[in-house]
């Protein structure tokens, strides 16, 4: 049964039981709304400039001209991960949302072709809501999601008591602990295809290149994150970072951020396109390997390595200047899939 056929299914048994769940399915995907937000850095860490560093590379406040490698990349895998989060209805004027997440390895062969590694791929759907409400007619609508297999997960499961029942009087702010809830399963669901890519794969065959931060040591995989949402330097250094030039990079250093692991990472930054007139932060990325990968490659061929991945450019997407052909070709798989499980979603269908 298709997802759209669940869902009316669902909404007919609570129809059926006079269960009042107003529909919301008519006001699109959270996506849309709190842009750039992934559930990366989840509530309640400490602030993110204040992880010491280490720097790895003589005098930290010189840019670098990343030059020519000294070997072909070694690049050969690359990993990614999407989401939808979709409002269904509302129930004791609590949020009811759906979450969809994909995430899956592709392989570039010899011939330069992109494919998905066979079971290197997966999707998740499950409902969002909060369980611990203790509401009438909530409970009678989370039993009957129970009922049909369902599986339901908690926004706000993290929350003491007293702070949870504060937390369900912002009708917004409970949503907004779905978008999070859905993004942090998301990632889950990566690390779990980087441990199995480890597993079945590893770095003998080519290295991995993820799509975001790295949240595990795996010898053989680099993270790649577009997103400023953690700043590692300041003072002197963050002017050099703010002021690269294209082709670029900072000085690589050593970090430890307990929001992930107890394994340092190898860090730098590097621009790929000018910034002329732009935000300072405009095509800038932030490159990670584990401090435990004893053998990796220098800091100056993975640069050049990930450079040349930006060509050819996806201008079509707004954050062509951060996004990778490769990771851009397994974007557009991964979002054909998930429109393809929530196409006819409307309520007006």
């Amino acid at each position: 049964m298709s997802f759209i056929a669940r869902f009316r299914q669902i909404h007919a048994e609570l129809e059926r039981q006079g269960i009042p769940a107003f529909d919301m399915r008519d006001e699109g995907h959270l996506e849309n709304i709190f842009v750039g937000a992934t559930g990366a850095d989840p509530d309640g860490q400490p602030p993110r400039n204040e992880a010491p560093l280490t720097w790895l590379e003589n005098d930290s406040t010189r840019p670098r001209v990343i030059q020519a490698p000294g070997e072909a990349s070694r690049i050969r895998y690359f990993l990614d991960g999407t989401q939808r989060t979709l409002r269904a209805l509302y129930c004791d004027n609590l949020p009811i949302v759906v979450g969809v997440v994909g995430a899956a390895v592709i392989r570039r062969d010899d011939d330069g072709r992109l494919h998905v590694v066979p079971g290197m791929v997966g999707f998740k759907r499950f409902w969002v809501a909060p369980r611990r409400a203790h509401k009438y007619d909530l409970d009678r609508l989370l039993s009957v999601l129970e009922d049909a297999g369902e599986e339901i997960v908690d926004p706000l499961e993290k929350f003491s008591e007293d702070r949870y029942a504060a937390e369900l009087a912002d009708f917004g702010g409970v949503i907004e602990h779905a978008f999070k809830r859905v993004g942090v399963i998301r990632q889950e669901l990566e690390q779990a295809l980087v441990l199995r890519w480890n597993d079945e794969i590893g770095a003998h065959d080519g290295m991995l290149l993820v799509d975001g931060p790295l949240r595990a040591p795996v010898t053989g995989a680099i993270g790649l994150v577009k997103s400023f949402t953690r700043q590692y330097v300041s003072g002197a250094e963050s002017a050099t970072l703010f002021r690269l030039k294209h082709g670029e990079r900072t000085a690589a250093f050593s970090v430890t951020d307990g929001w992930r692991s107890d394994t340092p990472v190898q860090v730098w930054y590097q621009r790929h396109w000018d910034a002329t007139g732009r935000d300072p932060r405009h095509a800038l990325i932030r490159i990670e390997l584990f401090d435990g990968w004893v053998d990796h490659p220098s800091f100056d061929d993975v640069s050049a390595w990930v450079l040349r991945e930006r060509l050819p450019a996806a201008r079509a997407d707004a954050r062509w200047a951060t996004l990778l052909y490769p990771i851009h070709h397994l974007e557009e798989v991964l979002k054909g899939e998930l429109e393809a499980q929530t196409r006819g979603w409307s309520a007006n269908v």
